[in-house]
């Protein structure tokens, strides 16, 4: 869960919408840190940038992002 005051905000209190540039070059970064990061780790900082991303653009497309970003989410799978 992320904490309100990590969501981005200006002068007025409103909030300043991230572009899908923004989205794209956060998955790159995370990309890149993607196999150099405990992968517990990852998969927090991950889902806590789609949460918050989300939140700001409810045509945000998690799964796009998790694909981008180089996150497998789990699969799990009952006997």
């Amino acid at each position: 869960m992320l904490h309100k005051d990590f969501l981005p905000k200006r002068k007025g209190s409103k909030a300043i919408m991230m572009t899908r540039k923004d989205y794209i070059a956060t998955a790159e970064i995370l990309k890149y840190a993607s196999n150099k990061t405990h992968p517990a780790v990852f998969s927090k900082i991950v889902n806590d940038f789609a949460e918050m991303f989300a939140k700001d653009n409810e045509r945000f497309d998690v799964k796009r992002f998790h694909e981008a970003s180089g996150y497998n989410v789990p699969n799990f799978t009952s006997r």
